[in-house]
């Protein structure tokens, strides 16, 4: 027997809340030491980094787009479309849109004072 039908009454949900105050020498600190301000100004700052770190990666992804001499986006978007039955194919469309990351990374270095970075390096050893 269904036991809604039977009462007719919905199903009860219970919850419980549980709260952390703190309370005496805790409390003191927190305040003493001012831990929620600088938890929160820590919080501001990593968004503003953030924020610029984005800012960053977009500028870099559009000069390196803009020296992608050759690459077929088209030849790679159909042969990842078609990577279960014609794997050669895709391993060359592959092949050939790392060179051209690749070089476009080695053509903007200069841009980045010339150093060689870890995206540069993972790239260069493919």
């Amino acid at each position: 027997m269904n036991y809604a039908k039977f009462t007719k009454q919905g199903k009860l949900i219970k919850g419980i809340k549980l709260e952390l105050v703190p309370q005496g020498n805790t409390r003191d600190a927190i305040s003493k030491y001012k831990i929620v301000e600088a938890d929160q100004q820590l919080a501001d700052m990593v968004k503003e980094v953030v924020m610029a770190g984005n800012e960053f990666y977009k500028d870099f992804i559009k000069q390196i787009a803009g020296h992608m001499d050759g690459a077929d986006w088209q030849a790679y978007g159909e042969a990842v479309e078609n990577k279960a039955t014609e794997q050669k194919t895709y391993d060359e469309a592959v092949k050939s849109i790392s060179a051209s990351i690749k070089n476009a990374i080695l053509d903007t270095a200069e841009l980045y004072g010339g150093k060689k970075t870890l995206l540069l390096l993972f790239y260069a050893n493919m």
